[in-house]
């Protein structure tokens, strides 16, 4: 018969462990407070925020890496608006 493993949540995402869990949900608390103080209607704050959170590393787990996402899509659309022919 197998054993079912303990399961731990955060964010939405399953881990294995508590600790994978515990450092998830250390990076909710992070997100929540970027979002509260980002202004992600301003696309050139964002892709800021965006290269210095890839520069150092912050995020290890699927929760901030979503957000990550999250930010290089805000970015990458900005990006892709203001293109014209002559830069393309």
């Amino acid at each position: 018969m197998e054993q079912l493993q303990e399961t731990y949540e955060a964010g939405g995402f399953v881990f294995r462990t508590k600790k994978e869990a515990e450092l998830a949900q250390r990076e909710i608390e992070g997100t929540k407070y970027l979002r509260q103080k980002l202004d992600m209607e301003n696309p050139n704050a964002v892709f800021s925020i965006y290269q210095n959170l890839i520069e150092q590393d912050l995020f290890e787990t699927p929760v901030g890496y979503c957000f990550l996402k999250e930010l290089r899509a805000v970015s990458y659309t900005h990006l892709r608006a203001h293109e014209t022919r002559s830069n393309l």
